[in-house]
Formats: structure tokens, C-alpha cells, sequence
């Protein structure tokens, strides 16, 4: 997919360390004052390459990315529907969505999203759901701006050992 001259293709093996950056850079601007900035600073570029190396080579997680100008400015992994409570064969799940900071507000994440979506109905999916930190204000607007509703589940999310942050559970018909 190629708009105003981002190009969002199917992530390689080669892209984990860069996954990892802007992995890295959109938690601590996304999540600052959301979760102890002990935290965001204390997250390791080695150790994410690592865990993307590993996603990457899963066969049943579709990991997009989004290129501008030859740099990788954001990234969207797909998968079945890791929530107990779903269908993992009809309902997909947005796992990850981030973009560089210095680059919000351009389209890429709303790019990257259009890819999950079209691989999800490719798949045969039939909802989409997604999982945001309840406080998460602007990545909730973007989800709402989409097309996304909140369909009541909660939950909360284990960021350290005794640290929990309240999320919601979004939902998209496809």
C-alpha cells in the first residue's frame, strides 16, 4: 500500500531492530504520565530486537510496517484473537499499533491500520478487536476516528510486577 509517499508493507526479519526503536520511542511518548517513568526508561533496545526477532517469525501474526523515505516509521502486528473470550478463527486482533512520534498525525498509523484490516478480511475474519489502556486519550479518539467502539470488556494489563493499568477492550465489525 503506498500513500502520499509512505509505502506500509509486510515486515521482515530485518526490520526487528528498527521495530524495536520506534517501538521503544512510542511507549515512552505514548505512555509518559500513564505508566511510572521508571519504566519507559528502563526499556532495552536489545531486549525488544530480540522479542521482534521472535514475532517475526511466527507464522500466525502478520506484522506490517510503515516506510517513509527509507527510514521505518511505524509498525502494526496482526493475529488471531488471543482473548479467551473470542473466536480466534472468526475475530482478529490488532496486537500492536505505533508510529514514531515525530511522525503522528500524518496517516501512517491510519495506514498501518488499513493493512490489518484488509489481512484480516483476506483471513476470513469477520470482527477485529484491540486492546488500549483506558487513560490512553489520544490513541482512543484515533480508535474512535476508525470506526472502533468500546464493546464494555475491561481488563488490566501487567506493566511490572504489582503494577496493573486498566484497558479497554475495542470492537470493528469487518
Amino acid at each position: 500500500m503506498r500513500v502520499t509517499g509512505m509505502c506500509v508493507r509486510e515486515a521482515q526479519l530485518e526490520d526487528a531492530p528498527e521495530i524495536a526503536r520506534v517501538h521503544i520511542l512510542s511507549w515512552r511518548a505514548a505512555y509518559r504520565g500513564l505508566i511510572p517513568d521508571s519504566i519507559l526508561e528502563d526499556l532495552d533496545i536489545q531486549e525488544r530486537t530480540l522479542r521482534w526477532n521472535k514475532l517475526l517469525s511466527k507464522p500466525d501474526e502478520w506484522i506490517f510496517v510503515a516506510v517513509d523515505q527509507d527510514s521505518l516509521v511505524g509498525f502494526c502486528s496482526l493475529a488471531p484473537a488471543r482473548d479467551g473470550e473470542e473466536d480466534p478463527k472468526v475475530v482478529a486482533e490488532i496486537v500492536t499499533i505505533y508510529v514514531d512520534p515525530e511522525k503522528w498525525g500524518q496517516g501512517f498509523g491510519k495506514a498501518l491500520s488499513e493493512a490489518a484490516l484488509q489481512r484480516a478480511r483476506k483471513g476470513g475474519f469477520q470482527e477485529l478487536i484491540l486492546w488500549v489502556l483506558r487513560e490512553n486519550h489520544r490513541a482512543r479518539d484515533f480508535y474512535d476516528r476508525l470506526g472502533f467502539h468500546v464493546d464494555g470488556a475491561g481488563d488490566a494489563k501487567g506493566f511490572a510486577p504489582g503494577l496493573l493499568i486498566p484497558q479497554v477492550r475495542y470492537r470493528l465489525q469487518l
